[in-house]
């Protein structure tokens, strides 16, 4: 993965970390059905974050954009208690360049991420095909609900994708 990584990081391309499958896929759909196999790639992704913040690909590439699905909650919501992305290192400004998509538009979710991680570091996600597509108004809603101030829903709603993906004002407008 390096050598894609270190272009990803040249190109100032973003990087999506999402499992699609766990190695016991089957055994794990057996025994406890779509949600037991969402649960372990949630685990993959979830420690896929930590050893990324455990190690210093982060600080060999400052570069480096990455994007984490939110299947590995477990594990960002363990990392904000401590470490890296506690809430005394968020205040002074010392966070890796890690996004997480927000998966929908679960104000719980929407709610925990942000709380733990910060406004600036949430995408509003879909996961379409598996969960249905977003719609404005929809999400707007699920933003209120989560206890976003304005400022914080339009970081999480866009303003986020278009500062990690480098769109123009213009550009963005088209996008959304």
């Amino acid at each position: 993965m390096r050598p894609t990584l270190e272009v990803a990081a040249r190109h100032k391309v973003p990087v999506f970390v999402h499992r699609v499958a766990h190695p016991n896929a089957e055994a794990l759909l057996k025994g406890a059905g779509n949600l037991g196999n969402s649960l372990g790639r949630g685990l993959l992704n979830g420690v896929a974050f930590l050893s990324v913040i455990k190690s210093s690909l982060l600080d060999d590439l400052p570069d480096l954009h990455l994007v984490f699905a939110t299947l590995g909650l477990g594990a960002i919501v363990q990392a904000a208690r401590g470490g890296i992305y506690d809430r005394a290192e968020r205040a002074i400004g010392r966070r890796p360049n890690i996004y997480f998509d927000a998966r929908g538009h679960d104000p719980d979710i929407i709610r925990r991420l942000t709380g733990s991680l910060g406004a600036e570091r949430v995408l509003a996600g879909t996961d379409w095909p598996i969960l249905a597509a977003l719609n404005g108004e929809a999400l707007r809603q699920s933003l209120a609900q989560a206890g976003l101030n304005d400022r914080e829903a339009r970081l999480v709603a866009g303003g986020n994708a278009r500062r990690l993906l480098g769109l123009r004002h213009d550009q963005a407008v088209a996008a959304e």
